[in-house]
């Protein structure tokens, strides 16, 4: 059996940058020889590395340039008389886990003819072409991968001026050089940006009309950091999608007693930050032996389980991997657990549409906050800054029934729901603002953000490597020399984990 030493990565912020600056220039060299789409490739590699950092949000130059090989690519600006009541829907996540089933409800509910364009993996998308199927007003195109980059965008504008829509809404993957390729020259549409990587570097704002905020968080980073303007910002929060056909496939080794904890969502959400998290998941289990916890992880769950067994009460805690029935898992759970250092947004909405309390918990300094996602109408959620307060509030939810149904209701109450958001997306149509003020305002600390994000790749976290080795497979050796073994030890894992 092959063992490897484990050996850390060691990125600073300055390496991070050298590398990125390195597939900037690619990216120019590629265009200067004519080398359009493996430029396009090169701007994605830029994009899906910083996305992993943050330690900047956007890049005019890589903009500038799609601009540029769109106009070759694409051609001149097209402008048309639009159809008023025709949106495009244009996508490149495809997964109902992100926000295009709630815009699309919405735009089903108005009435509008949709046209929706799906470029990516299109085995996550079936409960969406089976609820547009069902709608007699929408057009469905699925864009084959295993084209060109510059044939996917080409494509994608053909249809696009074939049905002359009034909007265009992006639901984009940061590093969607395809979409902003094709959209570049429509100039007969308005362009809105759905923000649900708002926390991110992606690319794609100078090609937009409105960026639409689900958050005062991200809408700080758009006008601070990505140079948009107040005018440009649209705020609209949205609401959890209920999964309701699944079938409850139980718990095991958990009494019928249990009070049950819930958390869960992308495990480098739960990691870093001298590994607070699993420190509050011991202060929880301390108040009361009945309480168990459920931990629905996605990553590597070698290092999470490594992590669990330091734990004070390990044999409380089960890691039961991401449920298909996630709805029964909040239904046959008592309380959320909100994710620390970076919440889990959906989660937590999740835990407040089924009326469940959510415990939070943050530092003096922390910006990223629970506040943001579910204090749409009221303030509900408080997170709690201190130990003392965090335990004595677990404390009381773990003791008392009523109050814990109480708390759970006030939740339930304070997020907008499926109605509401038709009505805020029915306002933008007609006048591109929806007028809703935030109750809760923060002021992103980006400094402690890029030290989080370095901190966890540093660890055995590995998300920016791990970025790299999947667009560059083999090459990944010759461009990351000195990490040959931190590599293999990644490729290791994965493998082990898909046993």
């Amino acid at each position: 059996m092959l063992r490897l030493k484990i050996k850390d990565t060691h990125f600073s912020k300055n390496y991070v940058i050298r590398i990125y600056e390195k597939w900037v220039k690619k990216s120019y060299e590629a265009f200067d020889k004519g080398k359009y789409d493996i430029s396009l490739y090169n701007i994605a590699i830029c994009a899906r590395w910083m996305y992993n950092f943050n330690i900047r949000y956007t890049d005019n130059r890589l903009e500038k340039l799609i601009k540029e090989i769109s106009n070759i690519k694409i051609g001149n600006s097209i402008n048309y008389l639009p159809n008023n009541n025709c949106c495009v829907f244009l996508d490149s996540i495809g997964t109902t886990k992100c926000l295009n089933l709630q815009y699309l409800r919405a735009l089903i509910s108005l009435n509008r003819e949709i046209v929706y364009i799906l470029h990516n993996d299109l085995s996550q998308c079936k409960s969406i072409i089976d609820e547009l199927n069902q709608y007699p007003n929408s057009h469905i195109f699925l864009i084959k991968q295993e084209q060109l980059l510059i044939n996917q965008a080409q494509e994608i504008n053909k249809i696009i001026y074939r049905f002359k829509p009034a909007q265009i809404f992006l639901h984009m993957i940061p590093q969607d050089v395809v979409s902003l390729l094709a959209i570049y020259n429509i100039s007969g549409a308005k362009k809105y940006n759905i923000d649900l990587q708002d926390h991110t570097y992606w690319l794609g704002a100078t090609f937009i009309d409105y960026n639409i905020q689900f958050r005062d968080y991200g809408e700080k980073i758009s006008i601070q950091k990505r140079d948009l303007k107040p005018k440009q910002i649209i705020r609209l929060p949205y609401y959890p999608i209920k999964h309701l056909n699944n079938k409850f496939e139980g718990f095991t080794n958990i009494p019928s007693d249990a009070i049950i904890i819930f958390t869960g969502g992308a495990q480098y959400k739960m990691l870093g930050k001298n590994d607070i998290f699993f420190n509050l998941m011991d202060t929880i289990l301390d108040c009361s032996p009945k309480a168990h916890i459920l931990v629905a992880t996605i990553g590597d769950n070698i290092l999470f389980s490594q992590k669990v067994l330091k734990m004070k009460h390990r044999e409380r805690v089960h890691c039961i991997g991401m449920r298909k029935d996630i709805n029964e898992v909040f239904n046959h759970s008592d309380i959320y657990l909100v994710t620390y250092p970076l919440i889990g947004g959906l989660m937590t909405q999740y835990a407040a549409a089924y009326a469940r309390p959510i415990l939070a918990y943050a530092e003096k300094d922390d910006a990223n906050l629970a506040e943001g996602v579910v204090n749409h109408k009221l303030g509900a959620v408080n997170t709690l800054y201190s130990l003392d307060s965090f335990k004595a509030y677990a404390q009381k939810l773990l003791t008392d029934k009523k109050f814990r149904e109480k708390e759970g209701l006030k939740n339930q109450h304070a997020i907008i729901n499926e109605d509401d958001f038709s009505k805020y997306l029915e306002k933008i149509l007609e006048c591109d603002t929806t007028d809703i003020e935030w109750k809760h305002h923060t002021q992103p600390n980006y400094e402690e953000m890029i030290k989080f994000y370095l901190q966890n790749e540093n660890s055995r976290i590995h998300a920016g490597l791990k970025s790299m080795i999947t667009y560059l497979k083999f090459k990944v050796f010759f461009y990351f020399p000195k990490e040959s073994i931190t590599i293999i030890q990644c490729v290791l894992r994965w493998i082990k984990a898909k046993r």
